[in-house]
């Protein structure tokens, strides 16, 4: 639907050469004759076009609409698409806001991915994916940086549809470290949905850095978490686990309600510190604020991250001082970590052969108790690019 009838010809045709039926694509001329058609088909999906976007006062009956008919997926056309209209949209029931006119390629992948699937892989048999938490005891212990490339890992190296949830509302920047660009949508717009929330919103919702790596981003600004319930953020993680294989958490060092909440659901909880007395300190109070809220010791695993710089305490030290002992170690690469922070980039993208990846694939196939991954020589990965460069 829209008052522009060039861009409306373009996206009908766009789907029909995409492999649409003619009957499958409609162009209702107005809201009675689109209430119409869902009466007969209420799963559809509405191609909303508002142009430049100066006028948004379909927004207005959209809302109504998309509470009508739960099942209507909405994809939201416009030119502008600044942090008002975004949030104008999601709250009229919106699941994805594109450019006008859209791009063709985007405007069919969207539709597809918005098409009725079905969880059965996880769902049928009512199993939830391990969830892996990250938490630092201290700021700068590389927490965030820990969590996304091991992220990354398991998508890429061990062919694992992997979710990374930024919960770091205020200052979360999981999505600079994965290097996947901008997302769209962020974890707060979600969990304020309430009923509406199910699984093809959260797929929606989800920013895909890779086909079996997705994000589901902090904001983009600065956010306290008001409207966000524990239920909510729980209904979020569930969906999440029941459509990917393992889903990791970023959390902010700071416990808040939120934080505390998806602790308690985690499998396995990451304390990461560093060779420092007020790291270790801060860690000691944690473990023991986690075990007062209900989270298992067993599920709590400290992890030692750049272990080989130099610090005023040893291993063994930091054994005796925790409830547990060190459980992980990664190794210290501060040449490629710095130049990955500056540029944006995961290791496996810049420094392939650092240390800290190592480390990392043994901790994801400890935890997930998977076999390594074969790893290609240098003369593979060459040859690779080499036949991929050539071809046409």
């Amino acid at each position: 639907m829209g008052n522009n009838l060039l861009h409306l010809n373009l996206i009908q045709s766009t789907l029909l050469a995409a492999g649409w039926s003619s009957d499958d694509v409609r162009t209702p001329a107005d809201l009675p004759a689109l209430e119409t058609a869902l009466a007969a088909q209420p799963q559809a999906t509405l191609v909303l076009d508002l142009g430049s976007g100066e006028d948004t006062s379909a927004l207005s009956w959209l809302t109504e609409i998309t509470r009508r008919w739960p099942a209507l997926q909405v994809v939201l056309l416009c030119a502008q698409r600044d942090e008002a209209l975004l949030m104008q949209a999601m709250r009229s029931g919106a699941r994805e806001v594109l450019d006008s006119p859209p791009e063709p390629t985007e405007l069919t992948q969207t539709l597809q991915r918005l098409a009725p699937q079905s969880d059965q892989a996880h769902a049928a048999a009512g199993r939830l994916a391990p969830m892996l938490a990250f938490i630092a005891s201290k700021g700068g212990n590389g927490s965030t940086q820990l969590a996304s490339n091991l992220a990354w890992l398991l998508a890429l190296e061990f062919q694992r549809d992997t979710a990374l949830v930024d919960l770091d509302l205020p200052y979360g920047d999981a999505s600079f470290y994965l290097g996947g660009g901008q997302a769209r949508h962020s974890i707060d717009h979600l969990a304020r949905q309430g009923p509406r929330l199910d699984s093809q919103l959260l797929r929606s919702s989800l920013h895909p850095v890779h086909e079996r790596l997705h994000l589901l981003a902090a904001p983009a600004t600065p956010v306290l978490p008001r409207g966000i319930t524990p239920a909510s953020l729980t209904r979020v993680l569930t969906l999440a686990r029941q459509q990917h294989e393992v889903v990791i958490l970023d959390l902010p060092r700071q416990p808040d309600e939120l934080t505390l909440q998806a602790l308690q659901l985690a499998d396995t909880v990451f304390i990461v510190m560093r060779r420092r007395v007020p790291d270790v300190r801060n860690a000691q109070r944690l473990m023991q604020l986690l075990q007062d809220q209900g989270v298992p010791l067993a599920h709590m695993r400290p992890l030692l991250n750049r272990f080989d710089e130099t610090g005023p305490l040893e291993a063994a030290a930091i054994d005796k001082a925790l409830p547990r002992p060190i459980a992980h170690r990664v190794a210290n690469d501060p040449t490629a970590l710095q130049a990955c922070v500056h540029l944006g980039l995961p290791l496996h993208e810049h420094a392939p052969g650092s240390p800290v990846l190592r480390d990392l694939r043994q901790i994801g196939s400890q935890c997930l108790a998977l076999p390594l991954p074969h790893r290609r020589g240098w003369l593979d990965r060459w040859l690779g690019k080499s036949v991929a460069s050539s071809q046409p």
